[in-house]
């Protein structure tokens, strides 16, 4: 139950510092990220998953504050999950792209933010922070009163092409959006990135193309 501890003026080291104070922290966060950051902080590779927003386990801003302290040195962890926490949009959401964004936590290869109620503002900062991660191939957004894709879909055809799952169902998007961000998911899928740019050159040049069938391509790639 300890909510303030001053150690100020004692001999420690900044790695020790920042242990007892994320250890008080943690008396104001959910119990299952309390029992988890001692693993987390260690860089345990045993643990791949961290699951909060569900029961009693909400997340804050606050939450999402700690755990960039907590999980900036991780390489571990694969899937961050934060949905159904409405009150990270804004402070919360900016927190966590920040630090992925920053290359942080560069194991992480999926976040899961559905349900949050992040809006266009929390889209516009998942785009920015999709600008420069190179560890996600897979962020799930569901039923986030999103509206506009676009600044998403710019994010994946110019800057990131290991992102191959993006999950925006259950929002009111415009189709031609949503099937914009689709192609760029599945372009990013495939091996190399000259089949990418080839495509993309091909839409570009060839403005009355309103269709193009990747799924032969595609069987044959996994085959």
């Amino acid at each position: 139950s300890l909510r303030r501890l001053e150690v100020d003026g004692n001999p420690m080291s900044d790695a020790a510092r920042l242990a007892v104070d994320v250890a008080v922290q943690l008396n104001c966060e959910p119990l299952m990220l309390k029992k988890l950051a001692p693993l987390l902080l260690e860089n345990d590779p045993g643990l791949g998953l961290l699951e909060l927003g569900v029961g009693d386990n909400q997340c804050t801003p606050q939450t999402c504050a700690l755990l960039c302290s907590v999980l900036a040195g991780n390489t571990h962890l694969k899937e961050l999950c934060l949905a159904h926490s409405p009150v990270i949009a804004g402070e919360g959401l900016a927190a966590i792209s920040g630090m992925l964004g920053r290359q942080q936590c560069g194991g992480l290869t999926t976040l899961d933010v559905s349900d949050c109620a992040i809006g266009n503002p929390g889209a516009a900062c998942l785009a920015e922070m999709l600008k420069a991660n190179g560890s996600l191939v897979e962020v799930l957004a569901r039923n986030n009163q999103i509206t506009d894709a676009h600044c998403l879909a710019k994010a994946l055809r110019h800057d990131n092409h290991q992102l191959t799952a993006l999950d925006l169902s259950e929002n009111d998007i415009p189709p031609a959006e949503h099937q914009e961000v689709d192609l760029l998911t599945r372009l990013n899928a495939q091996p190399g990135a000259d089949f990418k740019r080839w495509v993309l050159d091909l839409f570009a040049n060839a403005p009355q193309l309103t269709e193009l069938n990747l799924c032969e391509f595609e069987r044959c790639g996994e085959s």
